[in-house]
């Protein structure tokens, strides 16, 4: 169990003790099968754990290091009114990403081709050298990777 949970830590999907043990049931030892796996739950339901333990509000900046899986809660375009999302140019999405524990809010701070309104909730990120300013993360093609 310790072997992969360490595996996929590395890969950046941080779970509880329990999340490890219902990945294993589901698909064995395989760290390959357990990602694909991974890829199709919530992490809110019991697999993940807080990883992100700063209190991001009481820091003027720092980074997420990574790599660091979270998965998407929900997408809107700040630049357009909520009656008409898609009306929004130059976009500016606000993302919604949960490690399983937590809620963190994310800015796309350049625009990222394969995120969209359209992303669905439930998608996994992986981040890697993710400014944070004034408690959110800033997103841009060279940080963010949709798994």
């Amino acid at each position: 169990m310790d072997r992969l949970r360490e595996q996929l830590a590395r890969r950046g999907w941080n779970l509880t003790p329990q999340g490890v043990e219902m990945v294993m049931e589901a698909v064995g030892t395989s760290s390959d099968a357990a990602e694909k796996f991974l890829l199709h739950v919530d992490l809110n339901n019991g697999y993940g754990v807080q990883t992100l333990n700063v209190d991001a509000t009481g820091q003027r900046k720092w980074q997420v290091q990574g790599p660091l899986v979270l998965q998407v809660q929900s997408v809107v375009n700040l630049s357009a009114p909520s009656y008409n999302q898609h009306s929004g140019d130059p976009r500016l999405l606000c993302l919604r990403l949960s490690d399983g524990v937590k809620t963190w809010p994310a800015l796309e701070f350049r625009p990222i081709p394969f995120l969209s309104l359209s992303t669905p909730p439930g998608t996994k990120l992986s981040l890697s050298n993710v400014p944070v300013r004034g408690g959110f993360l800033l997103l841009d093609a060279s940080n963010v990777q949709v798994l």
